[in-house]
């Protein structure tokens, strides 16, 4: 009996030890596998927004048509500037946003994504047609010798926005792509806007990139309108109902999304919030004097004035996918780090946050400097 009664007290105690153990293994991997998620989204945001306004506009407001000719034209029938931040514009998908403390802004950058050259105009334009010049190096380069209409056709692709530059007088054109002939020679692109004269008559002097537009936003699995379904159909039972995923999509320049073209950046997202550090000072030649915009003051100046930014301040916040009952959830004070996230306040415990706080220069709107 002895024997037996010390027998069961080991085995208990043992099974009790296992079983804490396995518990704080389970719950080391979630917060590894946050962490891992974190690295990954933090390289492509970085990427994005420092492309932000790549061989594009700050802002197409400020962009002169005919530097060399009266009368004013607009450069572009549809204004766009670089980045726009909408504030806390998903922050309602987020789960007990109002407990938490949290937002999810939505950010939209304008540039080309779509390769890494602008392509040299040959010969003389017609109002809508322009016409490729395949020798230029730029065009060899991003479409391969011997040359992949397919992979033009993707670059090229219809909707998006061309950002044209007269090299002779330093003016730009933007228009909206309207159909592609790949396979003519030489290779052609039809805009919706017709060219003004003193771009017909630049012949071999203008330049042409593709601009896309690439959006950052936040949407819920509870949230039938946001396309996770569609675009992975197996996400919805890993994260349910309070879960919440980063997505980058493309929009057209009239922010319709583009099909097939979400992908998830991270997953259970605790809180994505953008700030801006732009130029107050807006006289020529004046020296820059920096302020940071943040919340609703940075959707105003993204909006009103992107070719003033210069930097964005980026917190993305992931938590573990479930809460810990031994991890109790504790209000956190005015400026504190998000550490713990209550998912159910109807559940003891909170989950685990995992936050990265980055800075990524603007060196395409800055480097222009416009006033």
């Amino acid at each position: 009996m002895v024997a037996l009664v010390a027998g069961a007290i080991a085995i208990t105690s043992i099974y009790f030890v296992s079983s804490a153990s396995s518990r704080h293994f389970h719950e080391q991997q979630r917060i590894a596998q946050s962490q891992m998620n974190l690295r990954t989204a933090a390289a492509q945001i970085r990427r994005d927004f420092s492309r932000a306004g790549y061989l594009g506009s700050p802002n197409t407001v400020k962009e002169t048509v005919c530097p060399d000719a009266t009368g004013s034209v607009d450069a572009s029938a549809t204004d766009f500037g670089a980045i726009e931040v909408l504030d806390g514009d998903a922050t309602g998908v987020l789960a007990e946003a109002a407990t938490n403390g949290v937002e999810a802004d939505t950010v939209r950058l304008t540039g080309n994504f779509a390769s890494g050259d602008a392509y040299k105009v040959a010969g003389t334009q017609t109002s809508t047609t322009l016409n490729f010049a395949t020798t230029w190096q730029g065009f060899r380069r991003s479409f391969g010798v011997p040359y992949d209409d397919a992979l033009f056709t993707s670059v090229m692709k219809v909707g998006r926005f061309v950002h044209i530059v007269n090299d002779g007088n330093g003016g730009h054109w933007f228009a909206a792509i309207t159909s592609v002939s790949a396979a003519t020679t030489p290779q052609t692109i039809t805009i919706d806007r017709g060219l003004p004269d003193c771009f017909r008559r630049c012949v071999d002097g203008c330049t042409l990139s593709p601009l896309s537009k690439i959006e950052y936003k936040v949407i819920g699995m509870s949230d039938a309108a946001g396309g996770i379904t569609a675009l992975n159909p197996g996400t919805l039972a890993v994260l349910g109902n309070t879960g919440a995923v980063l997505v980058r999509r493309e929009l057209t320049f009239a922010n319709v999304l583009v099909p097939n073209s979400e992908r998830i950046v991270a997953e259970y997202v605790a809180d994505f919030d953008v700030d801006l550090i732009s130029n107050t000072q807006l006289g020529a030649g004046l020296p820059l004097a920096l302020a940071l915009q943040d919340d609703a003051n940075a959707e105003t100046v993204s909006t009103a004035n992107p070719h003033l930014v210069r930097s964005a301040i980026i917190s993305l916040s992931l938590r573990t996918s479930t809460e810990d009952q031994r991890f109790p959830y504790v209000a956190r004070a005015v400026g504190a780090a998000l550490t713990r996230y209550d998912i159910n306040t109807a559940i003891v415990g909170a989950a685990r946050v995992r936050t990265t706080n980055l800075e990524v220069l603007l060196p395409n709107v800055a480097m222009q400097d416009i006033r």
